[in-house]
């Protein structure tokens, strides 16, 4: 049944009514749901606000119960508008996009003070393991809440009494297609259904690519925070206490964001100090490039000496000093100055000229040479060191013993008591063919081969909980390995079943359940039960009869072992069993005669009872 929002208060009732007595009643399953009333309320804030949602649902259900409200009447405030407008409201206050863990939201006063962290269970979001989480909400005495996180959604569901009946109530801040309005509460007394309901909202998230970090794998999974009421009654002074909390925790926030404003001011004034250095720099190594080009444009002229065209070198005369000219700017002037045919001694001095600018550029291409070799050999030298930096790094591999293919080192999985490698994926495989097999301990295979092994190497637990194997899987490693020194005990009364160390059974002739809350005892060569604190048991019921000889006051005949009851009368007893005759006295129980004689009875019954009572003397 799905409830969406009433028009008036008297539909509201009624609505309400009838979703209740569906629920208790017929056992169907019922949704409310209030337009507006969803985590992003009317301007889109909250988007990240479903923790706060579902710690404030279990609060203020908590808090109507300590007020007073009880089974049907505590059901119906839960759905209410009233309720949910309630629940919803703190998420308007919260309009950051961070994520938030329960456990950090739930540490703030307003919720520690109110709810109690009962424990917290992990698992692979799926129907199976939604139901279990039900089974252990449900063992619960009192009203609980569990908060269900699959990143990136949280989810509450509680569980209270009505009438005696579990009832479930699922709350979800997020609007879906069966409540597209607002918040959606869920409620169901079957756990089947509700942990169908779950694994629906929370569907799996298929992560089958090996080659994710396992950080994306988390993702596929769940936790269930589980909560149960604090106890404490709200009045004055728990308020002030809380208020006071609080007050401590905005002041420590508040200093805490005084010391990080005051870290940030010194590090944006270094940034801009370290900026303007930068800047000053960059500003000085340019004018530096900018000198050298220019001084490199305007070198000085090169004075050339040379002999008078002709002249030998024995001649006396004195050299020529003359200044070198460009042979290109000079070059570009010939033709305008029209002047007559060059004499041999200017070829000279501009033969000498071009030489010179020949050699100027070699040089000049040499140095650059030189500047990007010295620069190839230290960025050569970086870059070994580096390499060999990252070679000690590494990572080293291994090659498995049964695949034989090489894998990272952080892939292996060695056996106890040997130093065999194998790759996950093989040892995977071969735990679960085993498991298959029923046949544990499950050995190295390599050492398995070899017959002069005395010692061979066995699958841990913990390996096995490393290399990773399925929930249905595991249970049945563990009851193969407790079968090793233990035996399944079934109780006939609770229906469970438990392992029980071996030596204690064979020590024992009394069996008792394990369970707390069943302690059923019998006995194990017989399977009767057995009353704890009661008398010694017997298989024939020897030990009990005598115990209860002993408890009504009754007696055995001294010869035949009969056991007798005197109803009324004297003290002296005869044995009716055929052939016995015994006579004997019921208050000491000693024998007086066995004859069938009268004379020989008489004669014995007056001898013993001149020390002993023939007859109860009344007080």
């Amino acid at each position: 049944m799905v409830a969406t929002q009433p028009t008036t208060a008297g539909t509201e009732n009624r609505a309400t009514n009838e979703l209740v007595r569906d629920v208790l009643v017929k056992k169907k399953e019922g949704i409310v749901s209030f337009a507006g009333t969803s985590q992003y309320g009317a301007r889109g804030l909250g988007i990240s606000a479903c923790g706060l949602a579902a710690l404030n649902f279990a609060r203020v259900i908590f808090a109507k119960e300590q007020e007073g409200e009880r089974d049907e009447s505590l059901l119906r405030i839960a759905i209410s508008k009233e309720t949910a407008e309630e629940i919803t409201a703190i998420c308007a206050a919260w309009s950051s996009n961070a994520h938030l863990e329960v456990e950090e939201i739930w540490k703030i006063p307003l919720f520690e003070s109110s709810l109690k962290l009962r424990g917290t269970k992990y698992g692979h979001p799926g129907l199976e393991q939604f139901e279990r989480l039900l089974e252990d909400l449900k063992a619960i005495d009192t009203s609980a809440v569990v908060i269900i996180t699959r990143p990136p959604e949280i989810l509450a569901c509680l569980k209270i009494k009505v009438s005696g009946t579990d009832v479930f109530i699922v709350f979800d801040s997020h609007s879906r297609p069966r409540y597209p309005d607002g918040a959606g509460f869920i409620i169901h007394t079957s756990v089947p259904a509700i942990a169908g309901r779950l694994a629906e909202l929370l569907p799996v998230v298929d992560f089958s690519d090996k080659d994710l970090h396992w950080q994306a794998q988390l993702l596929s999974n769940y936790s269930g925070h589980v909560f149960v009421p604090r106890g404490i009654v709200p009045n004055l002074m728990n308020l002030t206490h809380m208020v006071m909390d609080t007050s401590l925790t905005l002041l420590a926030l508040r200093s805490d964001i005084t010391q990080l404003t005051t870290q940030n001011n010194h590090l944006t004034s270094e940034n801009l100090r370290l900026r303007s250095e930068l800047e000053e720099n960059e500003e000085r190594h340019r004018r530096e490039l900018e000198r050298l080009r220019l001084s490199s444009q305007t070198r000085p002229p090169v004075e050339q000496y040379s002999r008078p065209f002709g002249s030998s070198p024995s001649t006396a005369s004195p050299w020529i000093h003359t200044p070198h000219i460009n042979a290109v700017a000079s070059s570009s002037r010939l033709p305008d100055r029209k002047s007559p045919t060059p004499s041999p001694l200017t070829e000279d001095f501009r033969l000498a000229a071009q030489l010179q600018s020949e050699w100027e550029k070699e040089n000049d291409t040499f140095n650059q040479a030189l500047q990007q070799q010295k620069l190839f050999n230290e960025e050569n030298e970086h870059l070994q060191a580096q390499r060999a930096e990252l070679a000690k790094t590494d990572q080293r591999r291994f090659e498995c013993g049964i695949c034989f293919e090489e894998h990272p080192e952080d892939f292996v999985a060695r056996p106890d008591r040997c130093s065999h490698s194998f790759c996950r994926d093989c040892i995977r495989r071969l735990v679960i063919t085993k498991l298959n097999e029923h046949r544990f301990p499950v050995l190295c295979p390599v050492c398995s081969v070899d017959r002069d092994k005395a010692d061979p190497g066995v699958i841990s637990q913990h390996l096995v909980l490393e290399i990773g194997i399925t929930d249905k899987e595991y249970a049945i490693w563990e009851e193969m390995e407790l079968s090793a020194f233990s035996v399944l005990i079934h109780c006939r009364q609770c229906k469970k079943s438990m392992f029980v160390d071996k030596d204690d059974v064979s020590e024992t002739d009394t069996l008792v359940c394990p369970m707390l809350s069943c302690q059923f005892a019998w006995c194990k060569s017989c399977q009767q039960a057995i009353d704890i604190g009661g008398p010694k048991h017997s298989c024939d019921g020897s030990s009990e009869l005598d115990h209860l000889m002993r408890e009504r006051g009754w007696k055995y005949c001294p010869n035949c072992k009969t056991p007798i009851q005197k109803i009324s009368g004297c003290n002296h007893m005869t044995c009716m069993s055929p052939g016995c005759n015994t006579h004997f006295c019921y208050v000491c129980g000693e024998q007086i005669v066995r004859s069938a004689l009268r004379r020989e009875i008489e004669r014995g019954v007056t001898a013993h009872y001149r020390r002993c009572n023939l007859f109860e003397v009344p007080p």
